[in-house]
C-alpha cells in the first residue's frame, strides 16, 4: 500500500500547520503511511513558492515519537524533492492527496479541540502540535530576542497588527461576507488597536512587541511608532530592530514571530487569523493549563475583550465565551480523583453540550464542568446525564425544577428537559454501591439568584440562595474520604 502526501501547501505557516494534522489524522483513520510534506516559503517580492524540507524549520524526532505512540507509520526520507519514486520508475512513492483537503480535514480536527477542552489536552490533534519544536538554529536567534524584549527591555506585550495590504483584501472580499450586519471591527488602525489596548491595561502598557509582514504595512513602521508613543506613550519594536529581516526568508520570520507572542505575557490578536488563534492554542498544548491575558481587538465594542476558548475559535463571540475554558467552580482537593467519565448538559440558547476528563482510554485530563460562572448571558441548564464506564463507581442523580424534585435516575440517563426553556433549579446526587464507603460525591453549582458557588455532597440538594435561582453552572468530583471518615 503506498503512503499517502502531498508536496507542500501554498498557504501561511500556520495553515501548513493545520494541513499537516489533516494528513496525519487521514493517515490513522485510513491505516496508512504517510510522507512527510514540504514546508512552503512564499516570497511576496517575487511571487515564488519554494519547497523545503520539514526537517529544515522543525525537529522530526519530536513528531516520531507522537506518530509512534499513535502506531502511525511515517515513510523516509522525508523530503520531497528526493523521494518522487521508488523500485520501479513508473510507480511513485506515495499516493499524491490534495493538499487543501488536508487543510479542510485538520481544521474541523482543530475546531473539535475547542468543544472537547482541556480533555482532549491528550489526543492526537493536541500531541501534534505540542511536539512541533523549531529546530535549534531557530530555537537560539528566538531565545536570544526573547531575552533582549522580555528581560532587556521589560515588555509584556505582544500584538498582532493585521493592517497588510494583503489582509485589507481579505477583510473586504471574505471577512465582510461572513455577516453583512455584524459590527465586528476587521480592518482597524494600529492607532486603534494601541488606543484600545491602553484604555484595558492603562499605564501598565508602556511598550509592546508588533508581529506583522513588516513587507506589506501600509506605513513605514517609524511612522506607527512615532504615532503610538505621541499618541499614548507606548513604545513599540519589530523583530527588524533586532535582526536584519532582508537576510531571513517568509517563513522563518513567521515562525520567529510566533515564538515571540507565545513568550509575552499577554497577547493581543485577531480571532479571524488563524495564526493569532494558533499562539493562544499552542500555548495551551504545549503548557497544559486554560490561557489567560489573551485578547482580541476585532470585537464589535471598541475595546479588547479576553479570550477564554484556548484559541480555538475563529468567530469572536465564541472565543470570549467562558463557557468553553470550563473554569472551575471550587478548587480541587489533594483527595480527588480523575475517574473516566463525561457530563452531557443541554444549555439554553446553545444546545448539547459536553464535559469529559478524558479521550484518551486510561488517561484522565479535564474537569466535569459545564456552564458557565461568571457569564451575563440568559443562558441556563435544563438537564443532564452522566456517563461513565463500567468500571467506575455508578452513579445516581434527581433534578430540581421549579420547587418539584424528580426521581431518582441511575447514571447514563438523563434528567430534566431540552428546548423547553425550563430551567433547574437544583440537583441532587451520590455514589450507589461499595464505592460509596471510600469515596465522596462532591458537587456544586452557580445560581442566577447569586454569586455564591453552593457546595454538595453525597445526596444534599445543591440549591440556590433562595431556592428559585436558575442553574448556570455545574461541577462534579470524586474524592477520596479520609482514613477516618471511613472508619467512622
Amino acid at each position: 500500500m503506498h503512503p499517502i502526501g502531498y508536496d507542500g501547501v501554498d498557504l501561511g505557516l500556520t495553515n501548513q500547520k493545520i494541513a499537516l494534522i489533516g494528513l496525519i489524522h487521514k493517515a490513522l483513520r485510513e491505516n496508512r503511511p504517510f510522507v512527510l510534506p514540504s514546508l512552503v516559503i512564499y516570497d511576496v517580492k517575487l511571487g515564488t513558492r519554494e519547497r523545503v524540507p520539514f526537517a529544515d524549520f522543525y525537529q522530526v524526532g519530536r513528531l516520531l515519537s507522537v506518530l509512534q505512540a499513535f502506531s502511525i507509520e511515517i515513510v523516509q526520507p522525508f523530503d520531497f524533492s528526493f523521494c518522487k519514486t521508488y523500485g520501479d520508475d513508473a510507480a511513485p512513492v506515495y499516493e499524491e492527496i490534495d493538499g487543501w483537503q488536508c487543510f479542510l480535514e485538520g481544521a474541523d480536527r482543530f475546531g473539535e479541540v475547542g468543544f472537547s477542552g482541556p480533555s482532549a489536552l491528550n489526543n492526537l490533534t493536541c500531541q501534534i502540535i505540542r511536539n512541533l519544536v523549531p529546530v535549534s538554529d531557530m530555537s537560539d536567534i528566538s531565545k536570544d530576542i526573547k531575552h533582549k524584549i522580555f528581560n532587556g527591555i521589560g515588555i509584556y506585550f505582544a500584538v498582532q497588527m493585521r493592517i497588510e495590504k494583503d489582509w485589507e483584501g481579505y477583510s473586504a472580499n471574505v471577512l465582510e461576507s461572513l455577516d453583512p450586519f455584524s459590527k465586528e471591527e476587521h480592518l482597524p488602525t494600529a492607532t486603534d488597536i494601541i488606543n484600545w489596548i491602553k484604555k484595558e491595561f492603562g499605564s501598565r502598557f508602556t511598550a509592546a512587541y508588533v508581529l506583522c509582514d513588516e513587507k506589506a504595512l501600509p506605513v513605514p513602521k517609524d511612522e506607527i511608532r512615532k504615532l503610538a508613543f505621541e499618541k499614548h506613550g507606548v513604545h513599540l519594536y519589530w523583530k527588524s530592530d533586532f535582526i536584519d529581516i532582508e537576510k531571513e526568508n517568509s517563513l522563518f520570520l513567521s515562525m520567529l514571530d510566533f515564538e515571540l507572542a507565545i513568550e509575552a505575557r499577554y497577547f493581543i490578536g485577531t480571532s479571524r487569523s488563524t495564526f493569532s488563534c494558533f499562539v493562544s492554542f499552542e500555548k495551551f498544548c504545549k503548557t497544559r493549563k486554560n490561557i489567560d491575558g489573551h485578547y482580541i481587538y476585532n470585537t464589535s465594542s471598541n475595546k479588547i475583550l479576553e479570550r477564554h476558548d484556548n484559541g480555538t475559535f475563529m468567530a469572536p463571540d465564541k472565543a470570549i465565551d467562558r463557557l468553553y475554558q470550563r473554569h472551575p467552580l471550587f478548587p480541587r482537593d489533594e483527595k480527588d480523583i480523575d475517574l473516566p467519565m463525561s457530563l452531557h448538559v443541554h444549555i439554553s440558547n446553545i444546545g448539547e453540550y459536553e464535559s469529559r476528563n478524558n479521550e484518551i482510554r486510561g488517561v484522565t485530563c479535564g474537569l466535569l464542568v459545564a456552564g458557565d460562572s461568571g457569564g451575563n448571558q440568559p443562558r441556563y441548564i435544563e438537564g443532564f446525564s452522566i456517563k461513565y464506564e463500567n468500571t467506575a463507581p455508578e452513579l445516581y442523580y434527581k433534578a430540581l425544577h421549579n420547587g418539584t424534585w424528580g426521581e431518582w435516575s441511575l447514571g447514563n440517563n438523563y434528567v430534566g428537559t431540552r428546548g423547553k426553556s425550563r430551567a433547574l433549579t437544583g440537583f441532587s446526587m451520590d455514589i450507589q454501591g461499595p464505592a460509596r464507603m471510600s469515596l465522596d460525591c462532591i458537587y456544586g453549582a452557580k445560581f442566577s439568584d447569586s454569586d455564591k458557588v453552593i457546595i454538595a455532597r453525597n445526596g444534599e440538594p445543591c440549591i440556590s440562595v433562595t431556592g428559585s435561582g436558575k442553574l448556570q453552572a455545574m461541577q462534579i468530583m470524586l474524592r477520596h474520604k479520609s482514613a477516618t471518615e471511613i472508619i467512622s
